[in-house]
């Protein structure tokens, strides 16, 4: 049965409608991913409206909609998510909601730290800023690592939000040796531009000769290759990594991989929050991959489970219609 392992942080995501003057109002960056203490979550909370409650995190929400594509195409496959989660309640919410989800979750519970939570404020203009408080989080570490899930799986996918402590990295950098000896696919999402600057030098030092498959939108991989144009973007990306899939938003995307460039327009929705927008398109995709398809309909799946993400409030695939992904053609390779 395919599988994919993903590390990132098990977050509660709570989505508060807010209007840009109350987010400069609590000090935060707005349009980006801010952390945060956990005295401004509780603030926000206080003086905000709570709209909904789900499973998150950036990898936690990729792991949730590769899940859902299994059973919605009922092509089974192995996901695992690895994170730490505090010995609280919310932990054991967020455990048990990821397994409801069709996820493995492999959770380090971390003795008197508190569950990750992000609030993600939406605007008028559908925009969402997020504030997060990281919580147990931070505190994977080596001995929360299983190994053999990671030698077993097709594909290990991890985030750049794994580069905020040096455990996590730690962590990331072992889970990539395992995976490497074990001759399996390694993605990377660099998932925002404000940690790409944060982390660029180890981020370009550690990319080349690990990553197959490189995530990014159009902002984030234009901080990591210091170019503007997308040509540029995409040639001095294709140098850290032999694949590079780069997120264009309404545009669709664009993949460059051994010398060839393929567009893949966007499919057309009616947006009403782009929370976990970027963590759908990287579930379609991977799905998509894992079942053998070219990188072209690897490139239609994301922008069609994007799409639908962006029309529903938060990242709630149970809220989806049919988006057409029941498509029975597998015999493609994936030129991957």
């Amino acid at each position: 049965m395919p599988s994919v392992f993903i590390i990132c942080n098990p977050l509660s995501d709570t989505i508060v409608p807010s209007e840009y003057a109350q987010i400069r109002k609590w000090g935060v960056t707005p349009g980006s991913m801010n952390l945060v203490e956990f005295a401004l979550i509780q603030r926000i909370k206080r003086e905000g409206r709570v709209l909904a409650v789900t499973p998150g995190g950036s990898g936690a929400n990729t792991a949730r909609g590769i899940a859902w594509l299994a059973k919605k195409t009922g092509r089974p496959l192995d996901v695992y998510f690895l994170g730490a989660v505090g010995e609280d309640a919310e932990g054991e919410t967020l455990t048990r909601l990821l397994q409801d989800a069709g996820v493995k979750p492999l959770l380090g519970k971390k003795k008197g730290s508190q569950t990750g939570t992000s609030l993600v404020l939406v605007t008028p203009d559908h925009e969402r800023t997020m504030c997060t408080y990281l919580g147990a989080c931070r505190e994977l570490r080596l001995e929360d690592l299983p190994e053999a899930p990671i030698r077993q799986a097709d594909v290990l996918y991890v985030t750049g939000y794994n580069w905020d402590t040096p455990n996590q990295r730690e962590v990331v950098h072992r889970a990539a040796e395992v995976a490497r000896g074990a001759g399996r696919m390694i993605c990377l999402d660099v998932s925002d531009p404000f940690l790409v600057n944060r982390y660029r030098e180890e981020l370009l030092s550690w990319i080349p000769g690990r990553v197959d498959l490189l995530f990014g939108n159009r902002e984030e991989l234009s901080a990591l290759t210091e170019a503007r144009e997308d040509e540029a973007i995409l040639k001095k990306a294709t140098t850290l990594a032999p694949t590079v899939v780069m997120k264009t938003g309404k545009e669709g995307c664009v993949i460059a991989s051994r010398g060839e460039v393929i567009r893949v327009p966007a499919t057309e929705t009616c947006v009403r929050d782009t929370t976990g927008a970027g963590d759908a398109f990287a579930a379609g995709f991977l799905f998509a991959l894992l079942q053998g398809k070219t990188l072209f309909q690897c490139g239609e799946l994301a922008n069609r489970l994007a799409g639908g993400i962006v029309s529903v409030y938060g990242c709630d695939y149970s809220k989806l219609l049919d988006l057409g992904v029941l498509e029975s053609d597998t015999r493609h390779s994936s030129n991957v």
